[in-house]
């Protein structure tokens, strides 16, 4: 004869797997990842990874930062809460120090099966972004982790990015051009403020001032990769128009010469005509490389500090970016459905 369930029993049942769900949630052992200090994009990779190893492995995921990081111009506080990324759903406001492992040899243990029910501290490290995995956790790499989307979905930042979209004209081109501490200018192009004596064909990094073979030879392929010409991107903004019936809105953003104009200040003033410029001065003649891209677009935002929001506003709002080192944009607009298009100068 069919049992027949009083509303009662029901309500009993319901508790007991209640009951049961938040056993198993607390029993499930915690893993809690300090971040690496890094570029924002770079750090947001990394809780994506890290959330997405421990929904495979079982465990109960939160992130750690320290709020000092000397790469942004910006805290990282005011970065993750502009996102909706808090304690309240991914950060965690405590850290064990003193009993923390790599990341990398955590991961080596997870792949050895079951783990003990603890709570596991540990910093991200760089070997840990090429750690292969079972492929189907590698797959979800690729994809930003669900609580990771409803955060940020769940901000302000989003309602006001979403408000812009829609407001929008016309389609939007977005030419965002990386320098910071990529960037390069030839001693000729600002010699209004170089000391007489520096070779003209010198380029100003922030690791240095280098006549070009030297410049090959002593700075890493990685940063020469990530530098493109200003030409570059122009002559990509001219084909995209050339070859669209659209009458786009031009913008561009960038991180500008924030970096290089402090690193040569701070380690390199003998170059100076005069000792006592200010970083400032040697910033905003420094920018002289955009000049020739002003004349182009119909608004720009230059810089790190004062303008980063808006830079990241403008950027997500677009439906094509030009970029030669779109992670970061393509990190925080993962997942969102913003239909940009990403190509490179």
């Amino acid at each position: 004869m069919p049992h027949h369930f009083t509303s009662e029993s029901k309500s009993r049942d319901w508790s007991v797997d209640f009951l049961k769900t938040r056993l198993h949630q607390k029993l499930k052992p915690r893993a809690i990842l300090a971040l690496n200090p890094a570029g924002f994009g770079d750090m947001l990779r990394q809780i994506n990874k890290f959330l997405w190893v421990c929904d495979f492995y079982g465990y109960r995921s939160k992130v750690f930062f320290d709020d000092i990081n000397e790469r942004n111009e910006i805290s990282v506080s005011e970065f993750f809460d502009k996102l909706n990324i808090t304690n309240d759903n991914l950060l965690s406001d405590y850290f064990d120090f003193n009993n923390c492992v790599s990341f990398t040899r955590f991961l080596e243990k997870t792949k050895g099966g079951k783990n003990p029910f603890s709570t596991f501290y540990f910093r991200f490290d760089p070997k840990s972004y090429n750690t292969a995995f079972d492929h189907e956790l590698q797959k979800n790499f690729q994809f930003q982790h669900p609580r990771i989307l409803d955060a940020i979905k769940n901000s302000e930042f989003y309602a006001e990015l979403i408000r812009i979209k829609e407001a929008k004209p016309k389609p939007k081109i977005c030419v965002h051009v990386r320098r910071g501490d990529t960037a390069r200018v030839q001693v000729a192009d600002v010699k209004s403020i170089i000391n007489d004596t520096v070779n003209p064909d010198k380029f100003l990094l922030t690791q240095g001032v280098f006549l070009p073979y030297w410049m090959e030879k002593k700075v890493s392929p990685d940063f020469l990769r990530r530098f493109k010409p200003i030409g570059d991107y122009q002559a990509k903004l001219k084909e995209i128009k050339n070859n669209s019936p659209h009458e786009y809105e031009v913008i561009l953003v960038s991180d500008g010469m924030t970096k290089l104009a402090q690193s040569l200040k701070e380690n390199y003033n003998y170059i100076f005509k005069d000792c006592e410029i200010c970083v400032l001065e040697i910033e905003n003649t420094l920018n002289v490389e955009f000049d020739p891209l002003l004349e182009e677009v119909d608004a720009y935002w230059i810089g790190e500090k004062r303008t980063f929001w808006k830079s990241i506003m403008n950027a997500a709002s677009s439906d094509i970016v030009i970029s030669n080192s779109p992670a970061f944009i393509k990190q925080v607009t993962k997942g969102l459905n913003l239909d940009i298009q990403f190509v490179r100068p």
